[in-house]
């Protein structure tokens, strides 16, 4: 498993899921849960590490400014689940988001948002988050075992990410879309 290998496997899921985002954090984390499960326990510790750099990437206070635009407000947790629906878009939507977070008001999910067809938390992912953890305890049957194996293991070459930095707040695109939270959030 390397970084490819964790992209590959998202997109697979992603392919395999409804694509409605009706319930798409259960469907899709369940998805991701029993294909993590079937791999060797030391594949799903680096695909934790590599999912850990994703999210490490696109924490920054101009993603967590979209997050509270699109859902109107945005607690920790809530955006580290955001954070991992970043991650479940795939490497194309990430790699445009983590450049720009005010590309977002592109993605068809939040444009369904703002439209009031999708629901206002459709890219929290908590299942996904977590998919990894579940997976590694169905695979070894050792409860929060990830935990860890995680904090044991040791790559073979740090992560290729840097961390973000913002030069503005400002998200015109999203704010746009989402007038009356950023009305609220001046």
């Amino acid at each position: 498993m390397d970084l490819d290998g964790c992209w590959a496997l998202i997109e697979s899921v992603r392919a395999d899921v409804n694509p409605s985002w009706d319930d798409m954090d259960w469907r899709f984390g369940e998805a991701m849960i029993e294909r993590l499960a079937a791999l060797p326990p030391a594949d799903i510790v680096v695909f934790q590490y590599f999912f850990d750099g994703l999210r490490f990437q696109v924490h920054s206070d101009r993603v967590w400014q979209a997050a509270r635009l699109i859902q109107d407000g945005c607690g920790d947790d809530s955006f580290s689940r955001f954070c991992a629906g970043l991650i479940s878009l795939g490497p194309e939507w990430y790699g445009r988001i983590a450049a720009d977070a005010d590309a977002l008001a592109e993605h068809p999910a939040v444009r369904g948002i703002a439209a009031g067809t999708v629901d206002r938390y459709a890219l929290q992912m908590e299942t996904f988050e977590f998919s990894a953890y579940e997976a590694y305890e169905q695979a070894t049957g050792i409860e929060d075992g990830l935990w860890t194996a995680a904090d044991d293991y040791t790559p073979g070459e740090p992560y290729p990410w840097t961390a973000p930095t913002d030069s503005s707040r400002r998200l015109p695109r999203l704010e746009a879309l989402f007038p009356e939270s950023a009305a609220f959030f001046r």
